[in-house]
């Protein structure tokens, strides 16, 4: 492979062979193979093909690249701007996310994934777009998970690199290891349940959106809910309703949380897919699924929106249904307002204390000064 070569006249020119994309290639893989095509090292290749500081394959290059880029890939290769456009991961905008960040943390986009199967019956080995996608944890078409590592030695992937400069990206770029060769890890028949509802996850993100209750609700507004849930799934675990649930109790004890990123990148692969599929399993006979669990663990509006930047509408409406928000602290109420209410309650016949105080003015009685004076009746009124 040829490698560290810098020609001003190549800059200029076309790509003198140009690979077919294939189905839901991702652009750094067609990138790649175009550079294998031309014997050529794909950091080289790119190097000799754009000025300086216009190209920067950096781990995230496919989130990250930019128009202009993308508007010279265009002019070298002839490929239209549209078809280099959904090559990236700038395509997944308001379908995974509102926005994909360049620089920065994108929740549901993780490192390369592969399935070894996939790149052993390719005739020629790509590596996919969805891929990329935290959702995509299995492979449908194979029935088993999907890597994110060598194997071998644990490395993730990077696409631009070699190993020792001469084995394409089907060999792991740091030991070698032939990743077409890794086992197959197969999705156990009894999670075939599972496996259906992320062929729903996949059939959201590829629509754009999704239907509860005859309104419809674009998919990254809906995806937007997944890591605090995911949170609560594993911090509260009352559910019969959700399947495989003695494994999700496992999973916060097995795994170790930097607080660096969302929960759910963190978990394993196959853990992944158990919370995701149990996430979407709240939201069948929706929305009495959602309030059982909710129900059973004594989740409030506050847990349920804590670490949310922006609650989404649809979101804040199925909440207000069934965990209505809560003031937590009746200090904002008067002492007059609560002597009206326990005169109301009197003319109702009904006793007074916290309890029905609580349900009266949605506050919390329970941890202020006021609240400590209504124990009893004649401290009030």
């Amino acid at each position: 492979m040829i490698k560290k070569v810098k020609n001003p006249a190549v800059t200029a020119s076309r790509f003198l062979l140009i690979p077919k994309p294939l189905p839901d290639e991702i652009l750094s893989s067609w990138l790649a193979r175009t550079a294998y095509a031309h014997l050529t090292h794909p950091k080289t290749f790119m190097n000799m093909h754009f000025s300086t500081g216009k190209f920067n394959w950096r781990p995230n290059f496919d989130a990250s690249v930019s128009d202009d880029v993308l508007r010279i890939i265009e002019r070298k290769s002839t490929l239209s701007f549209e078809t280099i456009y959904q090559m990236s991961l700038k395509s997944y905008e308001s379908y995974l996310q509102e926005s994909i960040i360049p620089d920065g943390l994108n929740t549901f986009i993780v490192p390369q994934r592969f399935c070894p199967v996939c790149l052993r019956e390719d005739q020629f080995p790509y590596y996919r777009k969805s891929w990329k996608v935290l959702f995509t944890t299995v492979c449908f078409r194979h029935h088993c998970y999907l890597y994110d590592h060598c194997p071998s030695c644990g490395a993730l992937l990077k696409l631009a690199n070699m190993y020792r400069n001469t084995l394409p990206f089907v060999f792991c770029h740091k030991c070698g290891f032939d990743l077409r060769k890794a086992r197959k890890l197969t999705v156990p028949k009894t999670l075939d349940l599972a496996f259906k509802r992320m062929q729903r996850i996949r059939s959201i993100l590829k629509r754009g959106y999704l239907v509860l209750n005859k309104i419809p609700i674009y998919s990254f507004l809906f995806f937007e809910v997944f890591v605090q849930l995911a949170k609560l799934m594993l911090a509260y675990k009352k559910n019969d309703s959700i399947d495989h649930q003695p494994k999700i109790k496992n999973f916060a004890k097995r795994t170790r949380f930097t607080k660096t990123q969302p929960v759910i990148r963190e978990l394993s692969i196959p853990q992944q897919f158990i919370v995701l599929s149990a996430i979407m399993e709240l939201f069948r006979h929706y929305p009495k699924k959602f309030d059982r669990f909710l129900k059973a663990n004594a989740l409030t509006h506050w847990l349920l929106t804590r670490d949310l930047k922006e609650i989404a509408f649809w979101y804040e409406n199925l909440l207000n249904k069934v965990a209505p928000q809560t003031c937590f602290t009746s200090d904002l109420l008067t002492l007059q307002e609560i002597q009206n209410a326990a005169k109301w309650l009197t003319t109702q016949g009904l006793i007074l204390n916290k309890i029905i105080l609580k349900k009266l003015f949605q506050c919390d009685f329970y941890h202020n000064k006021l609240g400590a004076n209504i124990g009893l009746k004649k401290k009030i009124i």
